[in-house]
């Protein structure tokens, strides 16, 4: 059965989420308040359980983003255990204090340091309205009312007849009768083209952020999280050469780092007598294929030990001496197990190997005059 890639909105989830592991309070990654419930934060982790588990895409083509979901799974499960514990909590909050103060939270706020909404100013008080002009006196008898200074620039009263005529026209705006008023015109509707332009032009906006973000990490030697941000944005615009170069450097040396760390691990297990974490970690190592033999040889001498894995062995060993064909004890060791399991014409030829990069190698020497007996 063909093993389907993830979605686009199911990326953009992925890319959200990771987003607040790199950036957010555990309380963010939640998805749940400061003041919440030991039930709020069981549901909160639940539900990112619930859609989020590697368990959930065994049967996906997940590529690069696996590594994503992984590292958001940790994080959401890291972030669980420390609210979930009321000591841890208690520290953690502290120090969260600490790098960030907020202002207290006030009682009715939504969420817990935010403050309510500001209130609207006040509408500013009326003009009181101006005063009636005084009504002119009376004339004197025997004279003719006179009529009261007209102010300058309007225009002699109409008659009664111009005046009812006035009244029945539109008012005038202008020199221009108004308008009657149209109804706002509807929105032409999206067109599927105009609507896939947009949807790639926003892509694309998305996959810079990721890009730059990416770069940032990358150029501050943060592997893994230049690793994620770059694969989202090659994800986002996969036409972008710029995004790809980067990316691939980010993943090569991102693998090449985190194999010295599971080396490292498995040494520290060895030097405790830990020998089953030495070999998990070893296997992790040599999955990432780093360029250098020391993982292989390694697993080698653990499978070696194991009465049934000859094979396996043999395979670590030859895969160590591709790494590093100069290097006289992965070529001895390979020789010695080829003549404890009978391949005398193999061993004598590693032996040979190993006396040409150091003619007074004591062990190559001793196994070369047992092969000749």
């Amino acid at each position: 059965m063909e093993r389907k890639p993830l979605t686009e909105h199911e990326l953009q989830e992925l890319g959200r989420v990771q987003r607040l592991v790199q950036g957010g309070s555990h309380y963010d990654v939640l998805g749940i308040t400061l003041s919440a419930s030991k039930e709020d934060i069981d549901a909160g982790y639940h539900t990112f359980v619930r859609h989020w588990h590697p368990d959930r895409f065994f049967n996906r083509d997940l590529g690069d983003a696996q590594m994503l979901l992984d590292e958001n799974f940790a994080a959401v499960t890291r972030a669980f255990r420390v609210l979930r514990d009321p000591a841890q909590r208690m520290a953690y909050d502290r120090d969260l204090r600490a790098r960030a103060p907020s202002v207290p939270p006030r009682l009715g706020s939504p969420r817990t340091g935010s403050l309510p909404p500001p209130r609207a100013p006040a509408a500013p008080a009326a003009p009181a309205a101006p005063a009636a002009p005084a009504a002119p006196a009376a004339p004197a008898a025997g004279q003719s009312p006179t009529l009261p200074p007209r102010p300058s620039g309007t225009l002699p009263p109409s008659s009664p007849g111009m005046m009812s005529a006035q009244a029945s026209m539109p008012p005038r705006s202008g020199m221009m009768g108004a308008q009657p008023s149209m109804p706002p015109r509807a929105p032409r509707p999206e067109s599927p083209v105009e609507r896939l332009r947009g949807q790639l032009a926003a892509q694309v906006v998305q996959a810079r952020t990721y890009y730059e973000a990416g770069k940032k990490d990358f150029d501050e030697g943060n592997w893994k999280k230049a690793e994620s941000n770059l694969y989202l944005a090659t994800r986002y615009d996969p036409q972008n050469a710029a995004y790809q170069e980067l990316h691939k450097k980010a993943v090569t040396i991102g693998r090449q780092a985190r194999a010295v760390q599971y080396v490292a691990a498995a040494e520290t297990a060895e030097t405790y007598g830990q020998a089953a974490e030495a070999e998990a970690n070893y296997r992790k190592a040599v999955e990432l294929d780093p360029p250098e033999g020391k993982a292989f040889y390694k697993l080698g001498k653990i499978l070696r030990a194991k009465d049934d894995e000859n094979r396996a062995a043999v395979e670590m060993y030859r895969k160590a001496i591709a790494k590093d064909p100069k290097n006289v004890e992965y070529a001895m060791a390979l020789a010695e197990l080829y003549d404890v399991i009978g391949l005398k014409e193999n061993a004598r030829r590693l032996v040979g190997t190993a006396l040409t990069l150091d003619k007074n190698h004591v062990g190559a020497k001793a196994l070369a005059r047992k092969l000749r007996d």
